[in-house]
């Protein structure tokens, strides 16, 4: 027993020589690497190693890293170090405590504002959807999946013409433009949002209404909506936000409405050591809690649960991971080395994530209980 966790051990170390010789050690960035793995963990500290790397990154190098079967040893280590209540304070002192996490609008336009250019090499060409797609065939593009998931979620909805119709951090209006493929009412299609640069991507290039407005902050008008989604924009919304939020939600349908999520959950620890980093440099001020917490909020704002599925995350990552690396030199030409490696490595990082069942997503639909 003794002798195979020698081994284990043995091959750890030599994989984490491998990691960080090729990406070019400096003293700096060696003495980061070991703050960051005491404090944060090893995810944490392998992720901002690799970001930090002066040239970009092999995504074929280290899509085998992530793609690793990691040994109980290591997986022991990613998933449990640092101990939860250092984790805790951590999270607590270092996340919750910035700007980021306490504005909604900076850690949104951070993400978002980066480059609509940018986002377009790797999101599909037809909807520019950045939520998980279909894949019902594994040859499928992810233009067909894209479509596949518009199709399952233009189901749950069910949009009828002159229905008036609320995207919830509506993106760069996607499934805006999906409603209105059916129902030819755009009218009626209202997309909300505070990334700036999305307000004027739907304005000038879909001409849908959209508008600048906070959905966890602002008032709803009661009975003035037949249906309401969201596609994974609840991630943003902080969890002690998530029953005032769907107190307005349930006041805010007309009768006979109903509301579609599709959102992201993760199957314990809230405070997990393998998504601090993705939080805090990718989504900034994004914070997933469990689905127990989601039900128990949908119950106590009087809802009921008529569908429920989880889906596959991976196949979307993938193919995102492969189109960035694909464009590589447009890529760091529109937003440099250091965001190109941070994208590759959420990308690949969320992949294991999700290959770990440490987050799934999840469909549902709500209707008001009677």
């Amino acid at each position: 027993m003794l002798s195979r966790y020698n081994i284990s051990l043995k091959a750890n170390k030599q994989k984490i020589k491998e990691y960080i010789i090729y990406t070019r050690p400096s003293l700096k960035r060696i003495i980061i690497f070991i703050i960051d793995s005491c404090v944060f963990g090893f995810s944490v500290s392998f992720a901002n190693y690799f970001a930090s790397s002066p040239i970009p990154i092999d995504a074929n190098w280290l899509w085998k890293c992530m793609d690793k079967k990691r040994s109980p040893f290591l997986r022991f280590l990613l998933h449990n170090w640092p101990l939860k209540p250092l984790r805790w304070l951590a999270f607590l002192l270092w996340y919750r405590n910035s700007y980021k996490y306490k504005n909604h609008a900076v850690g949104i336009n951070k993400h978002y504002g980066i480059s609509n250019d940018f986002y377009n090499l790797f999101l599909d060409k037809k909807y520019m959807f950045y939520t998980c797609a279909d894949f019902i065939k594994t040859n499928d593009s992810i233009e067909q999946a894209q479509d596949n998931k518009a199709n399952y979620i233009l189901k749950l909805i069910d949009p009828k013409p002159g229905e008036k119709i609320l995207d919830l951090g509506c993106g760069w209006g996607p499934m805006m433009k999906k409603i209105y493929e059916k129902t030819g009412d755009k009218e009626n299609i209202i997309g909300w949002t505070i990334a700036k640069e999305q307000i004027k991507y739907i304005r000038e290039v879909l001409g849908f209404r959209v508008e600048d407005v906070n959905f966890c902050t602002t008032k709803f008008e009661e009975n003035s909506w037949d249906k309401i989604f969201s596609i994974e924009s609840l991630e943003a919304v902080r969890p002690k936000e998530l029953l005032p939020l769907a107190k307005k939600l349930r006041k805010a349908l007309k009768l006979g409405g109903r509301i579609v999520h599709q959102f992201s959950t993760v199957t314990k620890d809230p405070f997990s050591p393998l998504l601090i980093w993705g939080a805090f440099n990718i989504f900034p001020g994004s914070e997933i809690t469990t689905i127990e917490k989601h039900m128990s909020v949908f119950e106590e704002a009087k809802f009921k649960i008529v569908h429920h599925s989880i889906h596959d995350y991976r196949p979307t990552l993938k193919a995102w991971f492969d189109r960035l690396a694909k464009n590589q030199n447009e890529a760091i030409r529109l937003v440099g080395v250091k965001t190109y490696n941070m994208y590759l490595i959420f990308f690949a990082g969320s992949h294991g994530i999700f290959q770990e069942h440490a987050v799934l997503l999840n469909r549902v639909i709500l209707e008001p209980m009677d």
